[in-house]
């Protein structure tokens, strides 16, 4: 009885032997089913790897290298060979162009800075020293790159910047006004290129009609071109105020027309009393002009710039 189950601990061992190698034959001896490599070369990294996975193909990229005909992030080469036979579940070996290593610096002239540097990074060019300078271009655009647009650079090199902080504005003391006339004080702003926010008429015993009473900021202060500036005209006596009820200053805005050339601006008034014509001389394109307007009554201010009416704005009692 005991050499019965001896026997048989001995057949079921031998059987359990032969079961695990003829597994391991099956594994390791007799090959899975293979598939074809595919040619991802000259495709993007990711759409190379998208490709492979189709195919049960993993991907590692074991290198990357510059090359002047291959853009950035693409495929240069694989191992396996497009083609090749190979087990399910290989991994694709890559090499990955990083692009050339010399390319044409684009210009970024007038651009705002950061639009700059995104744009020259999508060339592999990085910023590498940005300067500041006060001038007439509007701030944070760009008035100067070097190397400048179309030099041959090495992309590790990068570009320097010279950005524009905008007009310089200067500071200095408000004059005195009080008791000039309105018009020649409206001269004096403009030639300091300050600007007028606010006129105000108040009936005076001491001034003469159209004189300044008074002045915000007073004389003294220190003001630059972003300063508020409101002024008080005397409307003469209260009998003059009657007689002169009608009479209304109008402080108009006028944009000139962005171009190359400074543009002719002039100013007509049609009222009670007539018909008035006022040059206000040249300025440059995309300047705003402050006008002082004198309607009495009903009437209308037309505005030519370059001798072709541009806007007109009614006036009403």
């Amino acid at each position: 009885m005991k050499s019965f189950f001896k026997s048989a601990g001995i057949f079921f061992s031998l059987l359990a032997v032969t079961g695990v190698v003829a597994y391991v034959i099956l594994v390791v001896m007799v090959p899975g089913e293979d598939v074809v490599v595919p040619d991802v070369v000259g495709e993007r990294l990711e759409d190379a790897i998208f490709l492979l996975s189709k195919s049960d193909l993993g991907a590692k990229v074991t290198e990357r290298k510059f090359s002047e005909k291959v853009p950035e992030n693409f495929v240069l080469s694989q191992t396996p060979v497009p083609g090749s036979r190979v087990h399910r579940g290989r991994i694709i070996e890559l090499i990955i162009s990083e692009g050339a290593r010399v390319v044409s610096v684009p210009d970024v002239v007038g651009m705002r800075l950061r639009e700059a540097k995104v744009y020259l990074s999508q060339f592999g060019i990085n910023v590498v020293n940005t300067s500041y300078i006060y001038c007439e271009e509007e701030e944070d655009k760009v008035i100067a790159q070097d190397p400048p647009a179309g030099s041959k650079v090495e992309r590790e090199r990068g570009v320097n910047l010279l950005v524009s902080f905008g007009p310089l504005k200067l500071n200095f003391m408000m004059p005195d006004f009080r008791g000039e006339d309105l018009k020649e004080v409206i001269t004096k702003l403009k030639e300091l290129s300050l600007n007028v926010a606010m006129i105000k008429e108040e009936v005076s015993l001491e001034e003469e009609e159209g004189k300044v009473i008074s002045q915000s900021p007073p004389a003294g202060s220190m003001v630059n071109q972003d300063s508020r500036i409101e002024l008080v005209v005397s409307a003469g006596s209260e009998k003059e105020v009657r007689v002169k009820s009608l009479q209304r200053w109008l402080l108009v805005p006028v944009k000139i027309p962005l171009g190359f050339e400074e543009k002719k601006l002039v100013i007509v008034v049609k009222d009670e009393e007539g018909e008035r014509s006022f040059d206000y001389g040249m300025h440059k394109p995309g300047e705003v002009v402050w006008v002082s307007c004198e309607v009495v009554g009903e009437g209308e201010i037309r505005i030519y710039i370059d001798g072709r009416l541009v806007k007109v704005r009614k006036v009403e009692r």
